[in-house]
């Protein structure tokens, strides 16, 4: 995974062809998603590579549960949300044998790192097997910084959270009053929010000056 880690760095230009109509769907998608359609690819292609890496690897049994408390802290805003996938991410590249996988790619204000599960983070039943952190959006009008996009039923899930709609659009939000290192802090709190997709599925996750 080290070898995978060096050479993500985005430093290279890879010019393919490919057909008009693939071409429009993948603008369309990236557009549903709120992301330039050269992010959108990129983002893509990276997440293939990552996959095929991942294949290489021999099979293993479920995480270590801590690994899934410490996931769903960092998706409800507990701790330092960033740092802790961040550190997951670096361990889960070199030990995918303790049911987890790994990787930290990008660059300076473009990264990204992701932690992939055997078995699912569950919050209020919903259950979700991967979870990233980083600096690029993947969804449009969602301010997680740390998020996971997750199968079941929302509404238990903001139950659950005790979110809030918010006003900008059909999202459900909760400011937690403190910022990344526990201190109070009003003007720029982290904050947990939640935002139904149209296949079902959801994101949740925490962000800062996104409530």
């Amino acid at each position: 995974m080290a070898e995978y880690d060096r050479h993500t760095r985005k430093d290279q230009r890879l010019v393919f062809r490919i057909s008009e109509r693939y071409l429009m769907e993948l603008q369309r998608r990236a557009i549903r998603e709120g992301l330039p359609a050269q992010v959108y690819v990129s983002s893509i292609i990276q997440a293939l590579f990552l996959f095929m890496f991942l294949c290489w690897i021999p099979a293993a049994g479920a995480a270590d549960p801590d690994i899934h408390g410490q996931l769903k802290k960092a998706l409800t805003c507990q701790g330092n949300p960033l740092e802790s996938v961040r550190k997951i991410a670096q361990h889960g590249s070199r030990s995918y044998q303790s049911g987890y996988a790994g990787s930290h790619f990008g660059q300076e204000l473009q990264y990204t790192s992701l932690v992939l599960l055997r078995t699912p983070v569950v919050i209020a039943g919903a259950k979700a097997y991967s979870v990233v952190a980083g600096t690029i959006q993947y969804y449009e009008d969602f301010g997680g910084i740390v998020h996971a996009r997750f199968t079941g039923d929302y509404k238990k899930v903001v139950a659950a959270l005790g979110l809030a709609p918010h006003k900008k659009g059909k999202s459900f939000y909760k400011k937690t009053g403190i910022d990344l290192f526990g201190k109070p802090d009003h003007l720029c709190p982290m904050t947990i929010e939640l935002k139904p997709l149209e296949d079902g599925s959801f994101v949740l996750g925490c962000g800062w000056c996104n409530g």
